[in-house]
């Protein structure tokens, strides 16, 4: 077991010594993610830290303490997946395990004293997570934070596109327009809950050529490796000059992912992606580039068909 640790100024000594305690009693493994100095220090950047860990697998746990254990827990619940319980007292610790399935918890180092705060985390550690019929409120948990991530991964796509990019959007269809709609399924589930948000955008690449972008789904995963899930590989945009394309991108807070550099085909590529992880190729011709003159003869004379 692996233990992440955050804290702010207020609680170095508490820090200290509630890492120094799950060390020495369980033998689990506490990483600092806090300050170790009393000079003034902003809790939602160790409270964030951890909850990142959390969720990225660094840590099994993560245990947060400020003043009151609030504002810290706050900055922790704010990162996706994560369920940080503040508690002053062993109970409500302890069911916040077995009925909540928490993943972190947070105290405050004014609110309760260290052997207080020492029986918390000991309820806490030991609770386990029961399932069944609590497992129904923790999947309704991670359907409120499907649906505002999709909120801001519309917006960002929208700005991907339009502000970064250069291009327009067409259309922009709201759930509002499913009201009413049952046979839509889930976009009438949608626009009654959270009708303001967008459906799709139809991004306009060419007079009548579009680039329709929907939500992610509930069911669907993320591109967390390239090309490790059937579907389309990527799209290409064609630019006149390359180098111009590439100051223009990085202007605009593109991250370049290949530079810029010529293919087999002769032709001028470079490789970006947008928020949801899609692939861009970039592209620019030249004299000798294969999309002009084509290869067909030459690979039948060599393969012979």
């Amino acid at each position: 077991m692996k233990i992440g640790i955050g804290n702010d100024h207020v609680a170095v000594e508490y820090k200290t010594e509630i890492k120094k305690y799950i060390e020495e009693k369980y033998g689990y493994e506490v990483v600092n993610y806090g300050t170790d100095s009393t000079e003034r220090f902003n809790y939602p950047v160790s409270g964030e830290a951890v909850a990142n860990a959390v969720v990225n697998g660094e840590v099994d746990k993560g245990i947060v303490i400020c003043g009151t254990g609030v504002g810290i827990s706050l900055a922790a619940n704010k990162v996706n997946g994560i369920r940080c319980v503040t508690c002053s007292e062993p109970y409500s610790a302890l069911l916040s395990r077995q009925h909540n399935n928490t993943n972190m918890l947070a105290f405050g180092a004014r609110v309760v004293g260290i052997e207080l705060a020492k029986m918390i985390v000991d309820a806490w550690l030991s609770g386990e997570y029961e399932g069944g019929r609590h497992q129904v409120r923790i999947d309704m948990l991670k359907e409120i934070e499907e649906k505002q991530k999709n909120k801001y991964q519309m917006d960002e796509m929208r700005d991907f596109y339009e502000n970064k990019l250069g291009l327009k959007a067409k259309i922009i269809m709201r759930y509002e327009a499913y009201k009413g709609k049952k046979d839509r399924g889930a976009w009438a589930q949608r626009a009654e809950t959270n009708p303001k948000d967008i459906a799709y955008i139809f991004i306009e690449l060419a007079p009548g050529q579009y680039l329709e972008l929907f939500p992610k789904a509930d069911h669907q995963l993320e591109h967390e490796v390239p090309d490790t899930r059937l579907g389309y590989s990527h799209f290409a945009l064609m630019v006149d000059d390359i180098y111009e394309a590439r100051e223009e991108l990085v202007k605009a807070g593109i991250e370049i992912d290949i530079e810029p550099n010529k293919g087999q085909s002769e032709t001028w590529q470079m490789w970006i992606h947008d928020p949801d992880g899609n692939k861009f190729e970039i592209m620019q011709y030249t004299d000798k580039s294969l999309q002009h003159h084509g290869n067909i003869e030459e690979d039948q004379k060599k393969y012979g068909k």
